[in-house]
């Protein structure tokens, strides 16, 4: 028998109640003190189309490029079926972004930079600058203990200063990460995971400028090649107290990139 005095009721529309929203999943990569972040999957573009803004996903501090004939090409299925930023500058060809604010609040201070990279010709080239001021920024690119000669290798550079590594990384598609103590004078770089140098040299000043170069720097010296993702955390993660936090990034990155096998212990 029906029991009447039991009404069944629906006290609101199916869905998420209006202005609570759901929790967010969980992020595949730490995110505290990541302070920059570009990542070419997250691009609207299609195959083939110039880049006037690359949108950066923590601080909206998006490089981008005014002028049409300087600006990279998105290129789809290129890293493991990603996508990735394409510069073909090299040489004195002018293919840049950038923007009129730091990668990361505290400069100089401690960095870690992660690039997923594949560089495509030997001619010397910048791949990243922390500003946009010659005298002040540090470079991370591509050239050798000179900088003027040929050959894919990725170093770092302070102010026409001098490299301060000379390591081969060929054509492949790799992670570079580049590491800086708080004075950006003791600065490390490995490659796939793997420590392939380290120096302490010059600190760079602070100067007037801020701002980023991504594909070229203040000197001129255009990168050619891929990037697929940049990362800029305001830690010094080559320190020890950093190993598992790098190594959840450097996971994340690899199985997302497939880029070298990992050792069974």
């Amino acid at each position: 028998m029906t029991n009447y005095l039991i009404q069944y009721r629906r006290t609101r529309t199916p869905g998420f109640i209006a202005g609570i929203e759901p929790p967010a999943p969980p992020s595949p990569y730490p995110i505290e003190n990541l302070e920059f972040h570009l990542d070419a999957n997250t691009l609207e573009y299609e195959n083939g189309v110039a880049v006037s803004e690359w949108t950066e996903l923590v601080s909206d501090n998006s490089p981008s490029q005014s002028t049409e004939s300087m600006r990279p090409t998105f290129t789809t299925n290129v890293i493991n079926g990603y996508p990735v930023v394409r510069f073909e500058g090299g040489g004195e060809d002018e293919q840049e972004l950038y923007t009129e604010s730091r990668m990361v609040s505290t400069y100089p201070g401690e960095m870690s930079v992660y690039m997923v990279i594949k560089i495509t010709s030997s001619t010397k080239g910048i791949m990243l600058t922390t500003t946009i001021d010659y005298d002040s920024e540090v470079i991370m690119g591509v050239g050798n203990s000179n900088f003027d000669n040929n050959g894919n290798n990725v170093g770092i550079l302070y102010g026409g200063v001098g490299w301060y590594m000379d390591s081969s990384v060929g054509t492949s598609a790799v992670l570079i990460a580049f590491y800086f103590n708080n004075t950006m004078a003791t600065k490390y770089i490995y490659k796939n995971g793997s420590s392939v140098y380290n120096n302490t040299g010059s600190t760079p000043s602070t100067g007037e400028d801020e701002g980023m170069c991504i594909g070229s720097g203040s000197g001129g010296r255009y990168f050619s090649g891929d990037i697929a993702e940049v990362m800029v955390y305001s830690e010094n993660h080559q320190d020890s107290d950093y190993d598992d936090k790098r190594a959840e990034i450097e996971t994340y990155l690899n199985e997302k990139y497939d880029l070298w096998e990992i050792e069974e212990p």
